[in-house]
C-alpha cells in the first residue's frame, strides 16, 4: 500500500503546491506524509471518520475536514477556501462518489486530480463544466511502477523522510487476530502488527 501511495502521490510535481487528500485510509495517510516530505505548501485532509482525521493531522496535514451532507458540494467548498481559488492538485482516494465529485469542483482552474480510490459502482461526473472547461489534468491511476515506485519507496522509508511510526496503531498478539479484524473493520485502527507468541 505504502508504494501505491508513492505511485499515485508523486504522480505530480509536488514542491510548492497546495494539496487535498480526500480520504484518510493507510493509502491516503501515507500520502498526506509523501506530499509533505516532497515540499507541498499545504496539505489538507478528508475524511468522515474522526479517527482517521486525527491521524492525518499526526502525519502532517495542515488542516482536515469532515464531510457532513454526503453531497461533493462541500467538500468542494471547502477546497476551494485555499487561497480562494481551490487546491492545486487533489489525490482522491476513498472512491466515494461524493468525494470524487469534490474532487473535480474543489481543485483550481488548470489543477490536477489524481484519481486511486475504487468506486463501489459507476460515478457520474460532470465532464464539460468540472473538467474541460477548468482545463485540469485527470490522472486514474492504479497499483505502482516496478521498479521505479520501489527505488523511491526504499528512499523514502530508510532516509527517514518519512515516518509511518505513527500509523501502527495496534500491536497484538497473533492468537488476537479476530480482534484485530474487528479493529480494522470499526474504522478504530490503521495498522495493526501481529505479534507472534515464543513457545
Amino acid at each position: 500500500p505504502f508504494g501505491n501511495a508513492v505511485f499515485s502521490t508523486l504522480a505530480n510535481g509536488l514542491m510548492g503546491q497546495s494539496v487535498g487528500v480526500l480520504g484518510c485510509g493507510p493509502i491516503g495517510l501515507f500520502s498526506i506524509a509523501i506530499a509533505k516530505a516532497s515540499g507541498a505548501s499545504r496539505v489538507v485532509a478528508s475524511d468522515v471518520n474522526d479517527y482517521r482525521l486525527a491521524l492525518a493531522r499526526k502525519m502532517g496535514a495542515d488542516e482536515v475536514f469532515k464531510p457532513t451532507e454526503g453531497t461533493g458540494e462541500e467538500t468542494a467548498v471547502w477546497l476551494s477556501q485555499s487561497d480562494g481559488y481551490g487546491v492545486d492538485i487533489v489525490l482522491e482516494m476513498s472512491g466515494a462518489p461524493a468525494a470524487i465529485d469534490g474532487a473535480f469542483k474543489g481543485v483550481r482552474r488548470g489543477g490536477h486530480v489524481n484519481l486511486f480510490g475504487i468506486p463501489s459502482k459507476p460515478v457520474l461526473i460532470d465532464v464539460a463544466e468540472d473538467m474541460i472547461f477548468k482545463n485540469l489534468t485527470v490522472l486514474a491511476l492504479n497499483g505502482r511502477r516496478i521498479f521505479e515506485t520501489w527505488y523511491k519507496t526504499r528512499l523514502l522509508l530508510e532516509t527517514g523522510v518519512v515516518d509511518l511510526a505513527p500509523l501502527v496503531t495496534h500491536r497484538i498478539p497473533l492468537e488476537g487476530i479476530g480482534d484485530a479484524m474487528d479493529l480494522l473493520a470499526s474504522g478504530e485502527a490503521s495498522k495493526v502488527v501481529l505479534i507472534p507468541q515464543s513457545t
